[in-house]
């Protein structure tokens, strides 16, 4: 069963009666004489175990006839059923509910009925205890709380979807205690491995290798899988953490089997600012390059009905199923040869928008964000930071496949473009120059949205390898009016990007690697004046 807040079995009300028999009585025909009660008093949590709860209440205060009946429901947030009764002999402050699941997040909801009426509700949370070892870290991507994150479009809708690599998720034994058998367990299946002339003892395995173990993406996943493929996937509008299941979607592959995936979280894509991103892990296809024979890669992913829906959260807080949203697949990631520019298919941009830089909403669990937070514009560059130029990217970007960016890599990967004051193109081709462009001057700080400030960046630093990149712009306000462009060229000095599936710095001849990115020119959209943002907190 998936690991993240699966549709109850249990979402069934259920309303515990007091002493006055009410045969008969049905909610819409009560009586109406005086007042109805108020809240339940002390509603507590009495026990709770892995698979069994019960909570306590007292009567509250009545002013008229006395209370008939308490009605009790429990639930997932956004998934209540009616409010329903059941009429027993005696009076009743208490409710156990068995059969739960472990370490699932639970509300429990009592309200007092009289003759007049039924009185307001009182709300309780809990969180079942823990099965086993199963790590709790997961559990703080699924809570509800966006801050703050962009919307892409006016309207909601998948962006893009396709196929990142293959085979290097969850591969057993990975230790940066024994690099040698590392490195043997991830050639062996095709992974990249990097050797930093950086390291150090201290150095986690993510400066080697992209691959995981099982044990890593149980705890940002909630389950472990084995030698699986990574897909991410792109909404125009956050997605409600809670609701995100790996039922919730299909892959159909070339050959027509249709997949329904191991594992779905909004894993890396863990800031409040962001969570547009779901990525599944699974079984997807081959390195078979699409044209020859035994190719197998996607060619549609799409949201299905699974009895708790995936949601979008978009504009006042309006949360709307995603159910039919999809989008056909770019096909494999895999090309036989990489070099010809114009046949990759690596890594793209689905999204560019540049707004004034606001911090609001930059942070993450704490789980997740030890390391790499703060690593936004300010906390980079301070004042400076005027404006935020943030790319949506289909995948992970990296430098090669394993080493993650750098905050001062600007030129090195990237190109702003503007109009100019006289007409045509300006491009800021360099970080910390001033640019003269229609409506005054304009300058390139550098990157955020990677890692921490550093004093100076090596093949070691630790970045977050989410969908998002931060160019941080300053200068005159007119100026960041005139941006029309960002690319990523590629070629002519520029490198190319590489989901963590590419090749790495010392790559096994004759081993197929994700491909780089093609050559990227993606227009940017105005949000200087409206940031077109949301913000969403559960209760």
């Amino acid at each position: 069963m998936p690991w993240n807040l699966r549709r109850l079995p249990l979402l069934a009300t259920i309303a515990v009666a007091v002493a006055m028999p009410t045969t008969g009585l049905t909610s819409s025909a009560v009586e109406i004489s005086g007042k109805a009660p108020g809240k339940v008093a002390n509603l507590k949590l009495k026990k709770v175990s892995k698979t069994k709860a019960t909570v306590t209440w007292r009567t509250p205060k009545v002013r008229g006839s006395s209370v008939r009946e308490f009605r009790v429901r429990i639930g997932k947030k956004n998934n209540w059923r009616p409010w329903k009764k059941r009429q027993s002999g005696g009076v009743k402050h208490s409710k156990t509910w068995r059969n739960l699941k472990p370490g699932h997040q639970y509300r429990v909801q009592v309200k007092a009925v009289n003759k007049s009426g039924a009185g307001p509700k009182k709300s309780l949370s809990f969180t079942t205890k823990q099965s086993g070892a199963t790590p709790k870290s997961y559990q703080q991507l699924q809570k509800d709380v966006i801050i703050n994150a962009d919307l892409w479009s006016k309207q909601p809708k998948m962006l893009a979807a396709g196929l990142g690599f293959t085979d290097i998720i969850g591969v057993p034994g990975l230790s940066s205690n024994n690099l040698s058998l590392s490195q043997s367990l991830v050639r062996r299946i095709g992974g990249a491995w990097n050797t930093p002339s950086c390291a150090t003892s201290d150095t986690g395995l993510v400066s080697y290798t992209s691959a995981n173990t099982p044990e890593g993406i149980e705890l940002a996943f909630g389950k472990k899988v084995y030698y699986a493929d990574g897909l991410p996937i792109e909404f125009t509008w956050p997605v409600l953490p809670s609701s995100v299941e790996a039922t919730d979607f299909a892959v159909e592959l070339n050959d027509g089997s249709v997949i329904t995936p191991e594992v779905a979280s909004i894993s890396p894509n863990f800031e409040y600012n962001e969570r547009a991103v779901v990525v599944i892990f699974g079984y997807f296809g081959n390195r078979i390059p699409q044209d020859q024979p035994g190719a197998l890669y996607p060619v549609r992913v799409s949201v299905v009905a699974d009895g708790s829906p995936l949601k979008l959260v978009g504009p006042k807080k309006k949360l709307l199923p995603a159910v039919g949203m999809g989008v056909d697949a770019p096909g494999s990631p895999y090309v036989a040869d990489d070099s010809v520019v114009a046949d990759r298919k690596g890594p793209r941009l689905v999204a560019a928008k540049l707004s004034r830089m606001n911090t609001e909403g930059e942070g993450g669990p704490s789980f997740f964000a030890n390391g790499l937070l703060p690593n936004d514009g300010t906390a980079l560059y301070g004042e400076r930071a005027q404006y935020r130029l943030r790319v949506f990217t289909s995948g992970g970007m990296t430098a090669d496949g394993v080493r993650g960016l750098h905050p001062d890599e600007y030129e090195s990967f990237f190109r702003v473009n503007a109009k100019a004051a006289g007409g045509g193109t300006v491009a800021l081709t360099s970080a910390g120059e001033d640019y003269a462009v229609a409506g005054g001057d304009l300058r390139v700080e550098g990157l955020a949205d990677l890692g921490l400030k550093q004093d100076s960046y090596n093949d070691c630093y630790r970045e977050d390898k989410d969908n998002q990149i931060d160019i941080i712009l300053s200068g005159d306000l007119d100026a960041a009016r005139s941006v029309t462009s960002v690319e990523i060229p590629g070629t002519d000095g520029y490198g190319p990007l590489y989901n963590p599936g590419g090749p790495g710095s010392n790559p096994v001849p004759g081993f197929l690697y994700s491909s780089a990115s093609p050559p990227i020119d993606q227009p940017v959209m105005m949000a200087l004046d409206n940031p077109m943002t949301v913000t969403y907190r559960s209760k």
